[in-house]
């Protein structure tokens, strides 16, 4: 003789999450990652040094960046330098600068390069100037204001 075991039938309390906690996830991921393409990049620049009175006070070289209306490039003045929309004419000038500077017995490590842009300045102009300068190997490099 056979018998028969029933089970208890066993209902579900409540909704299964597992579906909703897979696309809250993949939500989630694809929100970081976007975030982090968008996310403007952070320059790490040193603020110029105003003038306090204490101690010695670095040598300043400042570039000024503008817009030229014509070809829509930048023009760079400043510090003996005259250079119309072109990187590649920059660096060589800027690493001129810094062989000059130790020719004169001055260690290039102190020596603040400022870059200035002017109101109408594209940011990507000013970014090409700040990379350039990184790429001549000036180590305190700073953004000023516009004047």
């Amino acid at each position: 003789m056979l018998k028969w075991k029933h089970r208890a039938v066993r209902y579900e309390s409540g909704p299964n999450l597992t579906p909703l906690v897979d696309v809250v996830l993949v939500v989630l991921i694809f929100l970081m990652l976007v975030g982090a393409m968008a996310a403007p990049r952070v320059l790490s620049a040193r603020t110029p040094a105003i003038g306090s009175g204490h101690g010695p006070q670095p040598m300043s070289m400042e570039l000024r960046v503008r817009e030229d209306p014509a070809s829509g490039t930048f023009i760079i003045t400043g510090s003996g330098l005259q250079i119309v929309g072109d990187s590649g004419q920059l660096l060589p000038a800027l690493q001129g600068k810094m062989l000059a500077y130790k020719a004169a017995g001055i260690d290039p490590s102190e020596v603040q390069l400022v870059i200035r842009p002017a109101r109408d300045v594209t940011y990507q102009h000013v970014l090409s100037v700040y990379e350039t300068a990184q790429r001549a190997r000036f180590t305190r490099v700073a953004l000023g204001a516009t004047k």
